[in-house]
């Protein structure tokens, strides 16, 4: 050790001979002195950061580290306290010429009574291809055999758990606890300005920390990982907000604005490994990581609990999906005029070996974070179609089924392959497996729209779930090609809708029918929803009013009380199928020019005592036999005027029948102009205004 500037001198004089690169650098101040030579073109005197950027330039990208190590006062001064030297060497390579490194040796030594002064020597020791990478490894098993990190200068990983065990067993009557904190998004910073300033925001932090604890005794500090530390201390809810608070004031002092966030545990069990508790204060980080308002973590028993049921939910998940554990439940879409279903969404209960169901909220958000949702989404979608092909081959019936896919199956980029194989392997057609994507999916990314468009393109049936949730929705109508929209349960939450929700509903339903989009309402629990709901133009919708979430088996039973054969169920779908070709729709927003080309006889009508004519199609006009200027100066439009007299008993049948059901069909004869008769099939839809009953929609066809 070199102990006053005599010695200095002496030491200059007597190893110039040995190196060609003598310094003093002053690390606190940030100033070097070249003592003799300068081998690298450097200014004699100058600013130390200046000096680290052109060398920067000049050592081998692999070596850069080492060397700027060993410019670290935190780890310079813990090493020769704890090894007691007088002296530590490094290596590291340095470009002499255009493309030729060689290895030096630079011997530091301290400068006593100056901590922030220390000596540099250097030489030349070999070429590249000569030297062993042994010294390296040798300077990087020095720093962990003291147990100091060799960014930072603070405890490493081992020593800081060996420092916490030993307080504890000198201290066992004391209360403790650990915090855990990082740095956010420091691969950005990295990215950004690169990994040298990256590892200055560390040093910085564990500079300042290490001065703020230095001379107090109940505080142990470490680098744990990248960009992790960690501290113990005695606990006190006082103490835990002064260290915390002091962090962030050394961190707002920072060139470049970055925060933190923290995991606090407060340690229960003194012969607890030091490893687990900060397992347990990173847990608790990892609770707020990314709130923006809460970057304070507390480990809890809650959230003890929550874990504990994660991980019992891991243990057994590939298990459950082998045994086929995972029972699909559907929840019928149905005719809001009929109530019939006309289609079903496919939902997932986990059955547990007791018997016991486990509901979705338990396990979804633990596969979600594990990943596990890939494969339950492929699980669920092959269930699906064999379902679908079942009520095929059952019943008759080509009933449509909707599935989920979650964030992560949209992340693989594969599930549309997938989801093609699957309806290729089961021969089923595209148009009964309905895709279900959330909003918020759509939101956060563009790729997923070209993922859409293929789906669509090959025949699936596309639906954008919980509609109005988020925060996008008029952008994701205006950017995303799909057949349907949900709406989000939370527009029906109130039991009787306010005015305000009334014209949301009105209007966005409006929007929907203008961009082509059926809306499917979820959440109808009530005969108010229903009306109001029917009463604006939804066709279709799902509820508990319905029906709830049930078995495989309990739905089929279902679908064969809803129908007697296939023909009913083809009626009301070609009931709704034609409404949403020519988007039929309540009676004060007609807009009739738009159904002239409607296939069939096509009437609009009043349900008051003479059926007055509100809107009919030339083929309607062609049926009956009459111009609208005849019909209308011989009948007044009176519907009742043209129906055969033998027939009024039906229509007398017919009022009773309209009390209950919104939906009929009804055989009838006409009497045309020419007085002969035509049998028709009235297919017919009442829609309710108000206190009224009008009818929105009838469907004429000559048998």
């Amino acid at each position: 050790m070199i102990n006053n500037k005599k010695n200095l001198e002496d030491y200059v004089e007597i190893f110039s001979n040995i190196y060609e690169f003598i310094a003093v650098i002053d690390i606190d101040n940030n100033t070097y002195e070249i003592l003799s030579s300068s081998l690298f073109g450097v200014p004699i005197k100058g600013n130390l950061v200046e000096a680290l950027e052109f060398s920067d330039k000049l050592i081998h990208k692999e070596d850069v580290n080492v060397f700027n190590n060993n410019i670290n006062p935190k780890y310079l001064r813990k090493y020769f306290e704890i090894t007691n030297k007088n002296s530590k060497e490094i290596y590291y390579r340095v470009l002499i010429g255009k493309d030729t490194y060689k290895w030096f040796n630079t011997v530091i030594i301290p400068i006593e009574g100056r901590e922030s002064l220390f000596l540099y020597l250097s030489k030349v020791v070999y070429r590249e291809d000569e030297i062993k990478i042994d010294f390296v490894k040798k300077f990087e098993q020095e720093n962990i055999d003291y147990g100091i990190d060799k960014l930072t200068g603070c405890y490493n990983k081992s020593n800081f758990y060996s420092k916490i065990s030993e307080k504890l067993l000198n201290n066992n009557d004391k209360k403790y606890a650990i915090i855990r904190f990082d740095v956010d998004k420091f691969k950005v910073i990295n990215e950004a300005y690169g990994e040298m300033h990256g590892d200055n925001v560390l040093i910085y932090i564990a500079r300042s920390i290490n001065d703020y604890i230095k001379d107090i005794d109940m505080f142990l500090f470490g680098r744990i990982g990248a960009d992790v530390f960690s501290i113990f201390y005695e606990y006190s809810k006082e103490n835990t907000d002064t260290i915390i608070n002091k962090i962030e004031n050394i961190i707002k002092e920072y060139e470049l604005p970055i925060t933190c966030s923290y995991g606090v545990y407060i340690v229960e069990d003194n012969s607890m490994p030091p490893s687990l508790m900060c397992d347990r204060a990173y847990l608790a980080q990892q609770e707020i990581k990314g709130d923006s308002i809460n970057n304070i973590g507390y480990y809890d028993d809650d959230l003890r609990l929550k874990y504990l049921n994660e991980a019992q939910i891991t243990s057994h998940m590939y298990k459950a999906l082998q045994d086929e554990a995972f029972e699909i439940y559907l929840q019928p879409k149905c005719c809001l005029s009929t109530r019939k279903p006309v289609g079903a969404e496919v939902l997932v209960r986990w059955k547990n070996s007791n018997g016991g169901i486990i509901n979705p909220n338990r396990f979804i958000p633990i596969f979600e974070k594990n990943n596990f949702i890939v494969k339950l989404d492929e699980y669920v979608w092959e269930k699906s179609c064999l379902i679908i092909k079942k009520i095929e081959e059952e019943l008759g019936i080509k009933m449509p089924i909707s599935v989920n896919i979650s964030r992560n199956n949209m992340n693989t980029g594969d599930f549309v392959n997938v989801l093609i194989n699957l309806v290729r392997k089961y021969d089923i057609n595209p148009k009964l497996l309905h895709i279900e994507i959330t909003e918020s999916a759509f939101a956060e990314d563009d790729k997923l729209k070209k993922s859409i468009k293929e789906l669509r393109d090959y025949g699936f049936y596309v639906e954008i779930d919980d509609f109005g949730s988020g925060y996008s929705s008029l952008n994701i109508l205006r950017d995303i090609e799909a057949d349907a929209i949900k709406l989000d349960m939370n527009f029906l939450k109130e039991e009787v809708l306010s005015e305000k929700t009334k014209s949301i509903l009105i209007s966005i339903v409006k929007m929907g029918r203008e961009l082509k989009l059926n809306i499917i309402p979820e959440g109808i629990e009530n005969e108010g929803h229903l009306k109001y709901l029917r009463n604006i133009g939804c066709l279709i919708g799902q509820g508990y009013l319905f029906a709830k979430p049930d078995t495989e088996e309990n739905f089929m039973n279902y679908l064969k009380k809803s129908y007697k054969n296939q023909t009913e169920f083809n009626h009301i779908v070609d009931l709704i199928r034609n409404k949403e070709e020519y988007r039929i729709e309540p009676v004060e927003m007609l807009n009739y020019s738009k159904y002239e080309k409607f296939p069939s006889a096509l009437a609009v009508f009043s349900l008051d005592e003479n059926g007055t004519l509100l809107y009919c199609n030339d083929v309607f006009l062609k049926l009956i036999g009459y111009t609208r200027e005849e019909f209308a100066k011989i009948h007044a439009n009176r519907i009742i005027n043209i129906i055969y007299k033998e027939d009024f008993e039906q229509i007398k049948k017919l009022k009773r029948k309209i009390i209950k059901e919104d939906v009929f069909s009804v055989d009838l004869r006409f009497i045309r102009k020419d007085n002969e008769k035509r049998l028709v099939r009235v297919n017919a839809q009442i829609d309710n205004i108000g206190n009224k009953k009008r009818l929105v929609y009838c469907n004429i066809i000559e048998k």
